[in-house]
């Protein structure tokens, strides 16, 4: 995988990637998998990136590793449909609803809308936008997962009043308990606490 302002690196790891795996995979050759892979990226170019060939099957989890501005954004955004490639050819198995992309920007952009929300008259005055428990399935919020990542004592928070960490939990917590089967995670720990990210390597 190479883009024109430097390479990227590609990782199959098992687990969330907490720690850089000792083996390194050539994306240039096919994984074999017993199941049909999520994903698949043949000969995929976008700008000054190029992926030749690479597949996501259940059960892997792959770190993307390359200097700022070395293209992996823009994987990010193939691999959830956000853009397509000038050429080549990108084959989801998964809806875009079985997909959660997790990342700074999408983190900003619901805050954004929250402080629009509220400079307008469609939430009373008293209100500071949406609740956490809001952005979470009704039907669980019982799960012992809001426990795990500290996030219980939470649930009737603004999401205005989250730190960075918090909203990068609650996506996380939201696409587990809306029961995602990809997560894409752009810098998965940014702003998380140790113990959080004990809790997602668990």
């Amino acid at each position: 995988m190479s883009c024109s302002s430097g390479r990227v690196s590609a990782w199959r790891c098992c687990g969330w990637p907490a720690r850089r795996p000792s083996r390194r995979f050539n994306l240039d050759s096919k994984l074999m998998s017993t199941s049909p892979p999520f994903i698949r990226l043949s000969d995929c170019h976008y700008d000054g990136l190029r992926v030749p060939e690479w597949s996501i099957s259940p059960g892997e989890g792959w770190c993307l590793f390359g200097l700022n501005g070395s293209g992996k954004q823009w994987v990010d955004q193939l691999l959830v449909g956000e853009i397509a490639p000038q050429t080549g050819r990108v084959e989801h198995v998964l809806g875009q609803q079985d997909i959660a992309l997790i990342s700074f920007e999408r983190q900003q952009a619901i805050y954004e809308e929250e402080w629009r929300l509220a400079a307008t008259d469609m939430i009373p005055e008293d209100e500071w936008g949406t609740r956490v428990a809001d952005f979470l399935p009704s039907s669980r919020l019982d799960d012992p997962l809001i426990d795990a990542l500290n996030m219980r004592h939470r649930l009737r928070a603004f999401y205005r009043e989250l730190s960075t960490g918090e909203s990068r939990k609650l996506m996380v917590l939201k696409a587990l308990l809306e029961d995602a089967r990809l997560l894409v995670c752009d810098n998965p720990f940014d702003s998380l606490d140790p113990g959080t990210v004990a809790a997602l390597n668990e």
